[in-house]
């Protein structure tokens, strides 16, 4: 399999300038080759391995919003109104304070 046959018909990468693990020539080289939709995120001041919590949390809503426009919704499932009265909690719609 080639680095061309492997890229996801969606793709986002994201890199920090202070990567000595993979290199700006490397994130650049699949980057060029990946078709579009493609995004390019740089990271400034992370780590390869995203130490940092608030990278972390960063780049977990970055990618969170990015792939909500490539993926669809989870299908809503419907429970029967018999399944309903045999579950052991109380179906409410209040809401307690």
């Amino acid at each position: 399999m080639t680095l061309k046959n492997s890229i996801p018909p969606a793709l986002l990468i994201a890199h920090s300038p202070k990567d000595r693990i993979v290199g700006i020539n490397n994130t650049a080289e699949i980057y060029q080759m990946a078709h579009h939709p493609k995004s390019f995120i740089s990271l400034d001041g992370a780590y390869h391995l995203l130490s940092n919590e608030k990278d972390e949390l960063y780049i977990g809503k970055v990618i969170s919003l990015w792939a909500g426009r490539y993926i669809s919704p989870a299908p809503t499932v419907s429970m029967s109104p018999d399944l309903k009265t045999r579950l052991p909690i109380r179906m409410t719609n209040e809401i307690k304070g």
